[in-house]
C-alpha cells in the first residue's frame, strides 16, 4: 500500500529506499528524494538551514565525491536511517544527498545516458522520467535574473540544477520526452550537433487578412479551414515566403508563425520553398507554424488544430495537437467553440540549443497545461497564437520564467490588423524590465538572438 501523501514522513522515504533493493541505483535514489520533497515539501529542511544560518545555494552536497560504488548509496540510506526521528535534520541531510546526486549524475562522475523511455518509481508509487536540463538561455542571463525559483525558498530548483524528474502524466495529460525527433532529417541532426551557431528566433506575426468561408458549424461550433478567395491564398503564401527569406537572412534557428495561419495550399508552398534550399547550409533550421483546422479523420466530423515543425528541407518532424478548444464570439453574437478532436500530450523535444515544447495559444495560460509544462522543466515554450489580446500569454510567460523557461509567442489578430495589446512577444529569464520584449506593431517581425 502506498503512503498517504498528505501524511508523508521520513520513515516512508527510508521504507521506499529499502524496498528498492537491488534496483537502488544513484538515479533511482535521486528520483526517490525528488518525489519525497516534491510531495512532502521543504519547510522542515529550510527551517533547519535557517537555524544554522546556511544559505540553500551554498549547502554542501553529500558526499563531496560520489562514485559508482554501491557503498556510497548505502551510506545515503544509512545516514538517513539514523535521523528518521528528527524530521528537520533528516530533511536537511536528504537535501544534501539530492544536491550531491544532482551534481554527480548531471555533470559529474556518475553521468550516464538515460533513455527518454526509462522510468523510475517515485515514493508515491508512480512512474517518473529523469532528464537533463538544457537551459541555455537561462544560463546565459543567469547573472541578471533574481526572480528564478532557484533563488527563492521552498523550491527544489535551488538544490537540483542539472536534472529534473518528470511525471508520466499531469491531470490526464501525457508528458513525453523525445531526443530522436530530428533524426529523419540527417542534415539537421548533424548541424545541430556539429555546427557552432548563435541561437536566433524570428517571430513573424502575419498581417495578411485571412477571410474564411466556413466559420460556423451549427449553433455551437466553428472551424477556420477554407479561404474565401484565391487572391487571399496568394497573399498568404507570399507573406510566408517573405518570412522564410527574413529567417534565412537572420540565419535563424527557428521561425515561429501564428496559429491557424496556413491552409493546405500555403503549407505546400512553404514546404516547396524550404525544400529548394540546401539543407546542409540553409536557414531557418526549424519552422513552426499553425495549420488551419483540418478533418481529424475521426467519426463525427471533428477537426484538429495543429502546429507543425518543419526541418530545413521542408520535412515535417513533429506535430503538436491542441488540447484545449477556444470559444469565439461570432458576428451574430453567439459564442462558438472549436469542434476539435483534442490532443492529450505535451512533448519535450531535446536539442543542443535547449529542450523545447510547442503549445498553441490558450494552452500556455490554461492552468492544467501550463502547470504540466512547468513540471517538464522544458526550457523553451513556442506558442503559435490567434488572439485579440496577448495579456494572458504574458502573465503565463512570467510564471514560466520563474522556472527558467523562455516563452516565444507569434500572435495574429482575427482581422490581421496589428493591434496594441495583441502584440507578439518573447520573455526570457533575465532582469526585470529587460525580460519581456514586445513587437512594435509597425514592425513586420521580431528577432531574439544570443551568441553561441
Amino acid at each position: 500500500m502506498q503512503p498517504d501523501m498528505a501524511e508523508l514522513t521520513p520513515a516512508h522515504l527510508v521504507q521506499h529506499l529499502n524496498a528498492l533493493g537491488g534496483t537502488r541505483t544513484p538515479a533511482g535514489v535521486f528520483v526517490a528524494l525528488w518525489t519525497y520533497f516534491y510531495t512532502h515539501g521543504l519547510v522542515a529542511a529550510e527551517r533547519q538551514l535557517a537555524r544554522e544560518r546556511v544559505n540553500p545555494k551554498t549547502l554542501e552536497p553529500a558526499p563531496r565525491h560520489l562514485s559508482m560504488r554501491s557503498n556510497d548509496i548505502e551510506a545515503c540510506v544509512s545516514s538517513l536511517l539514523t535521523l528518521v526521528e528528527d524530521e528537520d535534520q533528516f530533511d536537511r541531510t536528504a537535501l544534501q544527498w539530492l544536491k550531491g546526486l544532482d551534481e554527480a549524475l548531471g555533470t559529474g562522475p556518475l553521468k550516464v545516458y538515460v533513455a527518454p523511455t526509462a522510468r523510475f518509481e517515485g515514493i508515491d508509487g508512480s512512474k517518473y522520467a529523469l532528464r537533463q536540463r538544457n537551459d541555455r538561455i537561462a544560463r546565459y542571463f543567469a547573472d541578471e535574473d533574481p526572480t528564478s525559483a532557484a533563488d527563492q525558498g521552498l523550491s527544489i530548483s535551488a538544490y537540483a540544477i542539472d536534472l529534473v524528474v518528470t511525471p508520466e502524466r499531469h491531470r490526464g495529460l501525457k508528458i513525453r520526452w523525445d531526443n530522436s525527433w530530428a533524426e529523419p532529417c540527417a542534415s539537421l541532426s548533424c548541424r545541430l550537433v556539429q555546427e557552432p551557431q548563435d541561437f536566433v528566433v524570428v517571430i513573424w506575426p502575419l498581417v495578411t487578412r485571412l477571410r474564411f468561408s466556413n466559420v460556423p458549424i451549427g449553433t455551437d461550433h466553428f472551424c477556420l479551414r477554407d479561404l474565401e478567395a484565391a487572391d487571399v491564398e496568394d497573399a498568404l503564401s507570399a507573406e510566408i515566403q517573405r518570412a522564410v527569406d527574413v529567417a534565412s537572412a537572420e540565419r535563424a534557428t527557428m521561425l515561429l508563425l501564428p496559429e491557424l495561419c496556413v491552409t493546405s495550399e500555403a503549407e505546400k508552398s512553404l514546404v516547396t520553398r524550404l525544400a529548394a534550399g540546401d539543407p546542409w547550409s540553409s536557414y531557418p533550421l526549424l519552422t513552426i507554424v499553425g495549420r488551419c483546422h483540418r478533418p481529424s479523420g475521426a467519426d463525427g466530423g471533428m477537426y484538429v488544430n495543429e502546429a507543425v515543425i518543419f526541418g530545413p528541407d521542408g520535412q515535417s518532424l513533429h506535430v503538436h495537437t491542441k488540447s484545449v478548444p477556444y470559444k469565439h464570439r461570432g458576428p451574430d453574437g453567439r459564442r462558438r467553440s472549436e469542434l476539435l478532436q483534442l490532443g492529450d500530450a505535451i512533448d519535450v523535444l531535446e536539442a543542443p540549443f535547449g529542450n523545447f515544447s510547442v503549445l498553441i495559444c490558450l494552452e500556455v495560460f490554461n492552468g492544467t497545461v501550463r502547470d504540466a509544462a512547468g513540471q517538464t522543466a522544458t526550457d523553451l515554450v513556442l506558442v503559435p497564437s490567434l488572439s485579440g489580446s496577448t495579456k494572458p500569454h504574458k502573465n503565463a510567460a512570467a510564471i514560466l520564467a520563474t522556472n527558467r523557461v523562455s516563452t516565444f509567442v507569434a500572435n495574429r489578430t482575427y482581422d490581421g490588423e496589428p493591434t496594441r495589446g495583441a502584440e507578439s512577444f518573447y520573455r526570457v529569464p533575465r532582469a526585470p524590465g529587460r525580460s519581456e520584449v514586445v513587437a512594435d506593431i509597425s514592425a513586420a517581425y521580431l528577432v531574439f538572438r544570443i551568441p553561441q
